[in-house]
């Protein structure tokens, strides 16, 4: 389903039940001792770091280093399940955008979403991957399903994000599509390797 700021909070793992309880925390000096902060829940986020070391720790990033690395992809069970991932550089925007906004209208605690506000499957995504590899390099990309690999409950579902309430709070809006995004950060690891 589309995630927004409205959205009923059901955190289905401790780390989001952490994220949240700090969230919450936030919003309570907010309201209580005139805190300003504004909490920013980021989808997928993929792209090159400046450590290239740590680019693989996040799952997007990880796919492409395969790729380029000239191994297959695999896709498992999930594969047709739609998620919104997030170029770093419109996450980077999203905070400095947030951090400067006009007359402190976002500083009371609240929390927005970023994403792409675009959800693609898996299987399209790994697709676009392939491709862009094999345009930058010349090298084909193989893309196997495996569905003997269990799949977490967790891992299991859809969503995108309406990126509508940032957008109206501060202007912010992502720059980057899943495709584009996969395009630049295919471009930057060639450079670094």
């Amino acid at each position: 389903g589309v995630v927004e700021e409205t959205t009923r909070e059901d955190p289905l793992s401790i780390w989001s039940v952490h994220k949240l309880m700090a969230e919450k925390y936030l919003r309570v000096h907010a309201v209580k001792e005139g805190v300003f902060s504004t909490s920013l829940r980021l989808a997928n986020v993929y792209g090159p770091t400046a450590n290239f070391i740590t680019s693989d720790r996040v799952v997007l990033n990880r796919i492409i280093c395969n790729a380029l690395a000239g191994n297959h992809l695999t896709l498992f069970s999930n594969r047709y399940l739609k998620r919104d991932f997030v170029h770093v550089d419109d996450v980077s925007r999203a905070f400095i955008m947030a951090g400067y906004a006009e007359g402190r209208c976002m500083m009371n605690g609240r929390h927005y979403y970023v994403g792409s506000g675009q959800a693609v499957s898996f299987q399209e995504l790994w697709g676009i991957v392939a491709s862009e590899v094999e345009r930058a390099t010349g090298q084909v990309v193989r893309i196997e399903n495996d569905d003997s690999v269990p799949t977490e409950p967790l891992d299991m579902r859809s969503f995108s994000i309406d990126i509508s309430g940032l957008k109206d709070a501060c202007g912010w809006r992502p720059d980057y599509s899943p495709a584009e995004g996969v395009r630049q950060s295919v471009a930057a690891f060639l450079r670094r390797t």
